[in-house]
C-alpha cells in the first residue's frame, strides 16, 4: 500500500496539530494521577478543604541546600512535588520558593535564625568520603 504524498502532508498535519492541542489543554489545565499504594501525592480532603478557604496567602520559604547527598535528593524532590499539590490546591493563595542556604553566609544565618539547623552529612564517591554541611527546612507563614 503507497501513501500518497498529500496524505502524508494530512497525517503529519494531523498529528501536528494533535500534539499543539495536547500542549494548550496541558498548560491550562492540571491533572495528576496518583499511581502510589500509599497514595502519597493524593490530598486529603480536609487539607484541600482548608487550602481553598485561607483567608490570607500562605508563604513556604523551603532551605535546601543545592547539592545534597543522592540519598536526601528524594526528600528535596517529594517536598518540591507536595509544595506543587498545595499551590494547586490552593486557588493561588499558596506561595512557595527555595532558598539554597549554602550560596551565602547571609542566606545561612537567615536559616539558622529561623530554627532550621545544618546536618552534617557524609558521602562516599570514589573511594573518598567527604562530608557537607547540608539545608532541608521551612519556614511557613
Amino acid at each position: 500500500m503507497r501513501v500518497t504524498r498529500t496524505e502524508l502532508l494530512t497525517r503529519i498535519g494531523l498529528v501536528i496539530g494533535i500534539t499543539i492541542l495536547i500542549n494548550i489543554l496541558a498548560a491550562n489545565y492540571y491533572l495528576r494521577l496518583d499511581f502510589t499504594a500509599d497514595q502519597r501525592y493524593t490530598l486529603s480532603s480536609a487539607t484541600e478543604q482548608i487550602l481553598q478557604q485561607t483567608e490570607r496567602p500562605v508563604t513556604v520559604k523551603a532551605y535546601f541546600s543545592k547539592n545534597i547527598p543522592a540519598r536526601l535528593k528524594q526528600v528535596k524532590r517529594y517536598f518540591r512535588d507536595l509544595m506543587v499539590e498545595y499551590a494547586n490546591a490552593s486557588e493561588a493563595d499558596f506561595v512557595y520558593n527555595f532558598i539554597n542556604p549554602n550560596k551565602s553566609r547571609e542566606k545561612e544565618q537567615k536559616a539558622q535564625q529561623k530554627g532550621i539547623k545544618p546536618m552534617l552529612v557524609g558521602s562516599r564517591e570514589r573511594d573518598q568520603v567527604t562530608r557537607q554541611r547540608v539545608y532541608m527546612g521551612a519556614e511557613i507563614k
